[in-house]
């Protein structure tokens, strides 16, 4: 590994013993990258296992189109409540405060 490509694996920033840091522990971690992933602890080609993971992502993606179906075809949309009746109170006081500015001082 020429300096090069090790600028180009492990970024092009930081001190030159961050990178080499940073290349020790890569290398550590692609010497036992077995060791440490799940791939150690799970058999390549487990029938079963596969089953059962796509069996639960088409419940769940048929829970999430039945949901999303309900909402479409309830069609109604919730109706908005009305404006409260202080608001028309405060409102109308507003209106006749303005105008009663206007007229006094104008």
């Amino acid at each position: 590994m020429g300096s090069t490509h090790d600028t180009d694996r492990f970024g092009a920033t930081g001190t030159p013993a961050e990178r080499q840091e940073s290349k020790v522990l890569m290398e550590a971690l692609t010497a036992r990258k077995a060791a440490l992933g799940a791939e150690a602890q799970l058999p390549a080609d487990d029938h079963a296992l596969k089953e059962r993971i796509l069996g639960e992502a088409r419940r769940r993606s048929e829970q999430i189109s039945a949901s999303r179906n309900l909402v479409a075809s309830s069609g109604s949309t919730p109706q908005a409540e009305g404006v409260p009746w202080w608001i028309w109170v405060a409102w109308a006081i507003a209106l006749a405060a303005t105008f009663a500015a206007f007229r006094f001082l104008l």
